[in-house]
């Protein structure tokens, strides 16, 4: 009698809860979901190894294919343990590392799209982040808003927290999609929101914070900056890349007109192309607003 109870008792603890699959999820590749203990949505979780070893709730039509069904170890959501919404974490064919592979951060809605987008993350993704090549690969910063972080590498091992509509080089410039790369790769600094935007390395590598709403527009426009940037400042080629001094708001708005500063610049200054280049002393309000002025 005392054997059956405990052999009773053992198989009534030891089977497992069943996720929930939606219609048309895990149904092609090989282990699609296996070991899996996240409930699936609809056509969600195709492709080789997929959401294997996954136990995080996916959404519907996500941790799949972007565009047909070529299966070759894809691995999109393999070991995933956060949650992921719909359309999200998809990918190409024969993708070693996955999408979504080993994330354990919160992703939104159509979010994560294409190669190694997510992989590794740890952060909260919002709502249309993330898209493009490597993206937010490696992410450990807390946040990434809305609409974020779109291009490749645009926020590769980024580790500061990005507003809405940030960090993303090709947007606004649909012609240039996917080709303008590297927004705030690196970035450690906190980046507000429609900052760092059109054009390559805009704020790569970037360790000052805040950078302000609508600030560091154009190619490299606050890379390697190491100070606080105002709102609306930084827009133009070069307008901050270096520069180690702070800057107020709607300043260092032309090609080169900070890059390389490290004097503090007040509100509505240097305000033209090459203005404050390589400045090391402190300037005022509404100061140096002509081409070349207060320049090194």
């Amino acid at each position: 009698m005392r054997l059956v109870f405990s052999m009773v008792a053992m198989l009534t603890f030891v089977v497992p809860a069943q996720a929930a699959v939606g219609p048309g999820a895990c149904e092609i590749g090989v282990a699609v979901c296996q070991d899996n203990r996240g409930d699936i949505g609809e056509e969600s979780c195709n492709g080789d190894f997929v959401c294997q070893k996954n136990t995080g709730n996916v959404g519907s039509d996500s941790c799949t294919f972007l565009q047909g069904i070529v299966t070759g170890e894809e691995y999109f959501c393999y070991g995933n343990s956060g949650t992921i919404g719909d359309h999200s974490c998809k990918g190409f064919g024969e993708e070693v590392a996955g999408t979504c592979q080993g994330n354990t951060g919160p992703i939104g809605n159509d979010s994560c799209l294409n190669s190694i987008a997510c992989l590794q993350n740890t952060g909260t993704i919002g709502n249309g982040a993330c898209h493009g090549d490597y993206a937010c690969g490696y992410n450990t910063g807390a946040l990434i808003g809305e609409g974020s972080c779109r291009g490749s590498d645009a926020c590769f091992t980024n580790a500061g927290t990005v507003g809405e509509h940030s960090c993303s080089g090709w947007e606004g410039l649909p012609q240039y999609k996917f080709a303008l790369d590297n927004a705030c790769w690196g970035n450690t600094g906190q980046i507000g929101g429609h900052a760092c935007r059109n054009g390559d390395d805009v704020c790569a590598y970037n360790t000052g914070t805040p950078i302000g709403n609508h600030s560091c527009y154009g190619t490299r426009a606050c890379s390697d900056n190491k100070a606080s940037i105002g709102k609306h400042s930084c827009q133009g080629y070069d307008a901050c890349q270096g520069n180690a001094g702070k800057v107020g708001n709607r300043s260092c708005n032309g090609k080169y007109a900070c890059q390389g500063n490290t004097g503090q610049i007040g509100q509505r200054s240097c305000n033209a192309d090459n203005a404050c280049q390589y400045n090391t002393a402190a300037i005022g309000d509404d100061q140096c607003n002509s081409t070349g002025a207060c320049s090194q």
